[in-house]
């Protein structure tokens, strides 16, 4: 993804340069769970689960930089006995070398933009093939 006081996608480490990461930000959450429930019947109607949730935000003078990397995601249905077909409506493919199941990059170029517009150099958003 990217590095704490990268310039423009150099990697190379560079002492006097005057782009250091003024806020950097780090999170990583191993398991988030969500079900929807129809409150009135007492029934779980969809359950989604996701794993390796690996978020970073870095700010400095010339950019804001955004990276978020899921590892798996998964959605069930958990209502099987009202003709549900299959459980798992969304799961990802199973294949030798797994990548994270969607990653998303975005980098903002704050000399750039205004108070009335945002200014991207970077958008990019990649979702590896799913099962449904």
């Amino acid at each position: 993804m990217f590095r704490p006081n990268e310039v423009d996608g150099d990697s190379g480490s560079r002492p006097d340069s005057k782009s250091s990461t003024d806020q950097y930000m780090y999170a990583r959450l191993d398991r988030i769970s969500a079900a929807l429930i129809d409150s009135s019947r007492i029934m779980e109607l969809l359950s989604f689960s996701s794993r390796d949730t690996d978020l970073r935000i870095s700010v400095t003078t010339a950019k804001t930089r955004l990276a978020v990397a899921v590892g798996n995601i998964q959605v069930d249905q958990q209502s099987l006995g009202t003709n549900a077909k299959v459980p798992v409506i969304l799961a990802p493919t199973p294949v030798k070398l797994p990548q994270p199941t969607v990653q998303f990059l975005a980098w903002k170029d704050n000399i750039r933009s205004k108070p009335t517009m945002d200014s991207w150099e970077v958008v990019a958003l990649e979702v590896s093939p799913v099962r449904m």
